[in-house]
């Protein structure tokens, strides 16, 4: 399986938004669930390791989606594999979707974390090379999320 990332809408055909139902259906039973508790409020991790990806789920808005991390050295997005460039390649092929702008309070001096935020996308650098992409929900600015729809866009 070549895990395909669609910005602000999800990964494959799980869609950011869904209920742990409606995951489960998609994807099966994860191998790992986790769950914490901290001042954003509950989030429910839910770990494929077969697909190389993990699902977090917040109790607060009803058990939905909200963010995905990806690992899968084959995810693409938009024809790019992201996991394993390191980070100058990555700025030039990811061009196209957006500027990577780092992200200081997410970073130190071993990692780094940078994201796409008109996408939603998030990229993990650990010694320089891209480890994890992560796809969120977008915030509107009113303040509300903007929940996708539909089928995966092309």
């Amino acid at each position: 399986m070549q895990p395909q990332i669609h910005p602000r809408w999800g990964i494959g055909r799980v869609r950011l938004g869904m209920t742990r139902d409606e995951a489960r259906a998609l994807a099966g039973e994860p191998d790992r669930i986790e769950e914490d508790d901290d001042l954003a409020g509950v989030r429910f991790g839910w770990h494929y390791e077969r697909f190389e990806f993990s699902l977090y789920f917040d109790a607060d808005l009803g058990g939905r989606l909200t963010l995905i991390v990806c690992e899968a050295q084959d995810t693409t997005i938009r024809g790019v594999r992201p996991i394993g460039m390191r980070e100058a390649e990555a700025k030039r092929a990811l061009a196209p979707i957006g500027a990577l702008e780092l992200d200081e309070e997410a970073s130190d001096d071993a990692l780094r974390f940078h994201r796409i935020e008109d996408a939603g996308l998030g990229f993990l650098f650990a010694d320089g090379a891209c480890e994890s992409v992560d796809v969120s929900v977008a915030l509107q600015d009113d303040g509300e999320l903007s929940w996708p729809s539909g089928d995966a866009p092309e």
